[in-house]
């Protein structure tokens, strides 16, 4: 650890200057209980802010195309929303990780936040494009890369 020089160390007001460390206090069984929910919830948001979004993506779509068009853009709105609010978390996380600037990553937090919405619009207006197992495996991928994302920023501002 480093010590701070005396010209700088605040005044020990003519106490002696060894090093006098309190021990920790242990902690208690409730503290260390708080700091696993805590983590665990933590966690669980991290993965299950995707998640949400791609049921209610698919949610959103699959009223599309049995003909509630009002219901499946409620869905879809609240879809967006929720993306909204990951988009910050993913942008962070890949800022953070990559070290890239803040506008390549906000486009790429975009890019993932959106192909998903993308993706389930495809599904409802375009299912005959034959491109059914690259829209699901790149939803798929898009979820487990947001869960990652997310969880990051979430572990990260933490502690």
């Amino acid at each position: 650890m480093n010590e701070l020089p005396d010209s700088v160390r605040p005044s020990l007001n003519g106490k002696a200057k060894g090093k006098r460390r309190t021990p920790p206090r242990p902690r208690t069984k409730k503290a260390a209980g708080h700091t696993r929910l805590s983590l665990c919830i933590t966690v669980s948001m991290g993965c299950g802010i995707p998640l949400l979004s791609l049921s209610l993506s698919h949610l959103g779509g699959a009223l599309l195309v049995s003909g509630h068009a009002f219901l499946g853009l409620v869905a879809l709105g609240l879809c967006v929303s929720v993306l909204g609010v990951s988009l910050a978390h993913l942008a962070w996380a890949i800022e953070n990780v990559t070290k890239s600037s803040f506008w390549p990553s906000l486009a790429l937090a975009v890019a993932v936040d959106l192909s998903l919405v993308l993706c389930e619009l495809v599904g409802v207006f375009a299912a005959d494009a034959g491109v059914g197992g690259l829209r699901l495996g790149l939803m798929l991928s898009v979820t487990v890369a947001s869960q990652a994302l997310n969880t990051w920023a979430f572990l990260r501002s933490h502690h």
